[in-house]
């Protein structure tokens, strides 16, 4: 008996043209972890002949969990995900040997199926999931770490365990801690700690005679939020949340040469956002630190939603 073993996982997916209809993933990445699974039990049917319960039928079918991954600059993997979770991207002409992606917010997201690859391939089998959409797409950085995606999927309840279809991973060009530079209000911020979040609100829906689900929309307002982690030298971030001032954030990892003159990033640009706590109690007789979570709104002046990422490396589109 072989056993499986998680080195040499990862995970794959695709663009689906019909919900539903699983297709043959067209991107890769390494994983850190996955916690995609499918669910389902059976549901007691009680009647008064006794206190047991003695039928059941099968439930609904649902798949949902998460996929963690690494900040990539080069390739359309990783920024394909974000692209999936804020539902919209273009990309520029050519620049130096480089491309300029530009992805924005969209109602309508679009359905993928993923494949899970759970070992290093001593069983040749992926796990793949269909009528997916990203629920959630949460990012963050902190001191010595790299930028990381963990987003949350839900599909419509079917898996299939397929053989292992042809793995590809773009080039790793890691995005890290020290490439990422924070402006609000148009002026350098020296941050310790960034999150983002993108809540989609979504819910699955089924219809009778069928076990798995027929649909995978909004159900609420699509959410945005953060937070930012500064040192406590004045007054100026904290009169934006006393006062609850409108200001604007921009996010920019910076990376290595991706052609002579051109370096690799990705900018995430808030352009309105508004703090909703300051915590700032003393925890130790360290530096202090500002824990700030905000909330992001929609931008009426130039109609490009909540975030606006802008990213530039090698690959002709994503």
């Amino acid at each position: 008996m072989t056993i499986s073993k998680g080195f040499g996982a990862c995970v794959g997916w695709g663009v689906e043209s019909t919900y539903g209809t699983a297709v043959t993933p067209t991107l890769w990445e390494e994983l850190v972890s996955s916690g995609l699974v499918e669910k389902q039990s059976g549901i007691g049917q009680p009647t008064l002949r006794s206190r047991s319960v003695r039928q059941f039928a099968p439930s609904k079918l649902e798949t949902s969990g998460s996929i963690e991954v690494l900040g990539n600059y080069e390739g359309a993997a990783f920024l394909g995900l974000i692209k999936a979770a804020l539902g919209s991207a273009s990309s520029a002409t050519v620049v130096d040997t480089t491309y300029t992606h530009t992805i924005v917010m969209a109602d309508s997201l679009p359905a993928l199926t993923f494949e899970i690859k759970p070992d290093g391939g001593d069983l040749a089998k992926n796990m793949q999931y269909s009528g997916c959409k990203i629920n959630k797409m949460s990012l963050s950085c902190e001191v010595d770490g790299p930028l990381k995606g963990v987003f949350d999927i839900l599909g419509d309840g079917r898996r299939t365990i397929i053989s292992a279809n042809t793995t590809t991973y773009p080039t790793h060009v890691g995005a890290q801690w020290d490439d990422l530079a924070a402006t609000l209000g148009g002026t350098a911020t020296k941050i310790y700690g960034w999150t983002l979040e993108v809540d989609n609100g979504l819910e699955v829906h089924y219809a009778l005679g069928q076990r798995y689900a027929t649909a995978n929309e909004p159900k609420s307002e699509r959410k945005v939020s953060g937070s930012i982690k500064c040192a406590m030298d004045g007054e100026t971030i904290i009169n934006l949340f006393k006062n609850q001032t409108e200001t604007n954030g921009v996010f920019t990892f910076t990376g290595p040469l991706a052609g002579s003159t051109t370096p690799y990033s990705i900018s995430f640009r808030v352009p309105r956002l508004v703090f909703n706590s300051d915590n700032q109690a003393p925890k130790d007789g360290g530096v202090q630190f500002l824990e700030l979570p905000f909330d992001a709104f929609y931008d009426v002046t130039n109609t490009l939603g909540e975030i606006v990422v802008t990213a530039v490396n090698k690959t002709t589109t994503i």
